[in-house]
């Protein structure tokens, strides 16, 4: 953990491991947040929409999305709707959270704060850590604010992350679908420049 706190402080983010009574608090931030989304019909006409695109090279198909909801100790996103990811029969308990947070909340922090989520999330990989973003109860208003107050009101929270490690026994999910990159990466000033 020590390690993965490093990668993302390098980075010009922070990352706080929360205790045992911060996570009894963060669970029940995250099943508010998740109540609130529940409510919101643009956002489950978005998840709608992310969720129904199989085969169109984006979105999210049914393999990478739970048959069941996990058990865990913080409640992760509900999709709306099962998905064919088997989940195993165990709890979570032996999981820790991290609270990715920064000094500011302008979109350049944002930046750094994804940047230290690659690097921690790189590293968690290197020690066979497995990472689990959980960002529902960053994007509710209410339940970010009480995210900071976690932090003591010293930082602003990017990101909530479960760290454990995998059952080696299953596999995990597919990767989700991507588009070419010629779809998305635009290099004709690059080319222009060349020529």
């Amino acid at each position: 953990l020590a390690e993965i706190v490093r990668a993302a402080s390098a980075e010009g983010a922070r990352l706080q491991v929360l205790s045992r009574d911060q996570v009894l608090e963060l669970a029940a931030t995250a099943a508010h947040a998740g109540t609130v989304e529940a409510e919101d019909s643009q956002l489950r006409a978005e998840l709608e929409y992310w969720t129904s695109r199989s085969g169109t090279g984006t979105g999210l198909p049914p393999e990478v999305l739970p048959e069941q909801a996990p058990q865990t100790t913080v409640p992760a996103r509900d999709f709306g709707r099962p998905g064919t990811l088997p989940v195993g029969p165990g709890h979570d308990r032996a999981a820790r959270y991290g609270l990715l947070y920064g000094d500011e909340d302008e979109p350049v922090d944002w930046l750094r704060a994804g940047e230290a989520l690659s690097a921690a999330w790189l590293t968690a990989t290197r020690y066979g850590v497995s990472v689990v973003p959980l960002s529902g109860a960053v994007e509710v208003p209410g339940t970010r604010q009480t995210l900071r107050q976690l932090l003591a009101g010293l930082g602003y929270p990017y990101l909530v992350l479960r760290l454990g490690l995998a059952d080696p026994a299953h596999a995990g999910p597919p990767p989700t679908p991507r588009l070419a990159v010629a779809q998305t990466v635009d290099t004709s000033a690059v080319r222009d420049h060349l020529r």
